[in-house]
């Protein structure tokens, strides 16, 4: 997939997520069951599925370019297509999950100094600049 789109991914999985996912947990934001799976889960759920349909899709894409049957090649193309279309659907869901559950579960649990964690963590494991008042919204 995109650099930018597997970036992204390892930015919430290292740095908000094990945050995120933590005040959930202690805020009884979380399933019932043996394991207690809060909506993180279910964005990393997402994000595993994403790379699965992105695999799938390019692999059928470069298997059809090889295959002289045309037959075969639609068949394969048709459903690489199809894969593809999958993947696009799974990243708009994933991105209205985050706009519509995850961010406002953030916002609602995240503690100022878990921002100041996260921002070191970015400049530590990113080597990004991130600007001072990054979560002003936090403070207020």
């Amino acid at each position: 997939l995109d650099d930018q789109i597997v970036m992204h991914n390892l930015k919430e999985q290292k740095v908000i997520f094990p945050i995120l996912h933590d005040r959930m947990l202690d805020n009884g934001e979380h399933g019932i069951g043996p394991v207690r799976e809060t909506a993180v889960d279910m964005l990393e759920n997402d994000h595993v599925k994403m790379m699965e349909l992105g695999t799938l899709t390019f692999s059928l894409l470069g298997i059809s370019s090889r295959i002289t049957d045309l037959v075969s090649r639609a068949l394969l193309l048709d459903t690489a297509i199809e894969q593809g279309l999958q993947l696009v659907e799974m990243m708009r869901l994933h991105v209205f999950r985050e706009d519509n559950v995850a961010f406002p579960l953030a916002h609602k649990y995240l503690k100022p100094e878990d921002y100041d964690d996260m921002v070191a963590k970015m400049k530590k494991y990113f080597s990004i600049k991130v600007p001072e008042k990054t979560m002003q919204h936090a403070e207020g």
